[in-house]
């Protein structure tokens, strides 16, 4: 994971590198007509896929299609039957002695913070890794395996700290600290569908590029999401259908030359994305962990995994 992200756009771009090479940030059209943004998992280094952490896990697939005005709580299991926090409050189900649910619970997916709804910091996010100012270096957040880079590229003006997912395999992270006082945004699985880079003759309208973005939301069967040991269920609500972004792509270099494009791509695209996101109100100083999983299967092809952890996360 320590090697730089590669976009192949075989299939759109005419790029010499074969397909083989694994698509990423990109491209596996099933109809060879436009850019399939669902970063999936390869065998090769080049991994794609900007879906967040992803360990085996029971979950059903997700409940709800878009935010509602369900506010989930968190929780944690003990012996497979006490929940404390959401289903259980009382210590005597279990036979132990009281306790207080977690303190620390993500911002409500129902109404807008920071100035935006959870679609639209989702949007924010997509735009902000399409328009990272990357230099020859090509440093990567997303294929960082240590958390070293959570800090690279970051608005410091901006009133939330972005954290990524992974290109689609599993990711330990111990050295990412996060500034004291800002909120966190957490995509535990993104899928993207513009036209950047596409021939002419490949392009997909809108309507196409948004139904191509609600049948990837479809087919993310699993997800889960913990901070510090505790839990957050049902992630239903969190989920962001087919959200509309823009982006601006800075001259090259920029991401798409550091993904091994070799014409030259630039301009402004439009586009949708979807997944899973959580944010989280400033958390106390010192070390947390958080941890994000998902999967996704989508007909013909094979299964996206992703298993990625913060830990720690350290709040000075």
């Amino acid at each position: 994971m320590k090697t730089a992200l590669r976009l192949d756009f075989t299939l759109q771009q005419g790029l010499s590198r074969p397909q083989a090479a694994c698509p990423a940030f990109v491209s596996h059209p099933k109809d060879g007509t436009a850019r399939d943004t669902t970063l999936r998992h390869c065998p090769s280094p080049r991994r794609i896929g900007l879906h967040g952490h992803l360990v085996p896990s029971s979950a059903s697939s997700p409940q709800v299609l878009t935010p509602t005005a369900a506010t989930a709580r968190w929780a944690i299991v003990k012996k497979g039957w006490c929940v404390l926090g959401w289903i259980i409050t009382s210590a005597s189900a279990c036979g132990g002695a009281s306790a207080k649910p977690a303190e620390i619970q993500p911002l409500d997916p129902a109404v807008a913070h920071y100035g935006k709804t959870y679609a639209e910091w989702a949007a924010a996010w997509t735009q902000w890794v399409y328009q990272w100012p990357v230099t020859a270096e090509c440093l990567d957040p997303v294929a960082d395996s240590t958390g070293e880079l959570c800090n690279q590229y970051q608005d410091g003006a901006g009133p939330v700290f972005f954290l990524t997912g992974n290109w689609g395999t599993v990711s330990r992270r111990d050295k990412c600290k996060a500034p004291p006082g800002k909120p966190l945004l957490i995509p535990i699985i993104v899928t993207f569908q513009d036209n950047g880079g596409v021939p002419a003759g490949n392009v997909k309208t809108d309507a196409q590029l948004k139904l191509s973005a609600e049948r990837q939301f479809d087919a993310i069967t699993e997800t889960s999401f913990s901070l510090d040991g505790h839990s957050l269920q049902p992630l239903g609500p969190y989920g962001v259908k087919a959200a509309p972004y823009e982006y601006t792509l800075p001259e090259p270099t920029n991401i798409y030359t550091c993904q091994g494009a070799t014409t030259p791509v630039t301009g402004t695209y439009q586009g949708y994305t979807s997944g899973y996101f959580v944010l989280l109100p400033p958390l106390p100083s010192g070390p947390h962990k958080i941890a994000l999983a998902a999967k996704e299967v989508e007909p013909g092809a094979a299964p996206f995994n992703l298993d990625v952890s913060y830990d720690p996360i350290v709040i000075p």
